[in-house]
């Protein structure tokens, strides 16, 4: 997904590798990604975090981190990814993709009060997917990878149902 750019509503172009780089100066952050994502007012860049330590404020590094970007820039919805490290290719670059396809499912699970952390607004619904109603952020990777595999394996060959 090399080159990938997010057209705001407004037109703007954002370069995911632009906040990526503010965000890896953050010490608190361990690695980082951004994707797109449809957000009140059309595209919107969604960070998706993997922090050094569990407990630390993901809102002081947001805002810390918009004030290097331009306001059009701005992240506005993140997401805390629980594993270790993020789906990568053999040459050890993050599939976004299958990022991209957790995070669309994690935020459409915030939808519901109770999936939020205490004091998040619904904008910035899902600050830790790990949270999320007792779901559980690798249950949906594995539910998205199935989904796609039942529809490009045919009935009489599928192991699972």
């Amino acid at each position: 997904m090399g080159g990938e750019v997010i057209v705001t509503a407004a037109g703007m172009k954002i370069y995911p590798e632009d906040i990526e780089q503010v965000l890896d100066r953050e010490p608190q952050v361990k690695a980082c990604t951004v994707v797109a994502g449809e957000g009140p007012n059309g595209p919107e860049p969604i960070a998706v975090l993997i922090l050094r330590r569990p407990r630390v404020d993901v809102k002081t590094i947001i805002d810390r981190a918009n004030r290097s970007l331009a306001e059009y820039q701005h992240i506005r919805r993140w997401l805390i990814w629980p594993d270790e490290d993020f789906p990568r290719t053999p040459t050890q670059k993050v599939r976004k993709g299958l990022v991209y396809e957790s995070a669309i499912a994690a935020l459409a699970g915030a939808s519901h009060p109770e999936t939020r952390p205490a004091g998040a607004s619904a904008d910035r619904a899902v600050q830790a997917p790990a949270l999320l109603a007792g779901v559980h952020f690798g249950r949906l990777l594995l539910q998205c990878l199935l989904d796609a595999a039942k529809e490009r394996i045919p009935a009489k060959l599928r192991v699972c149902r």
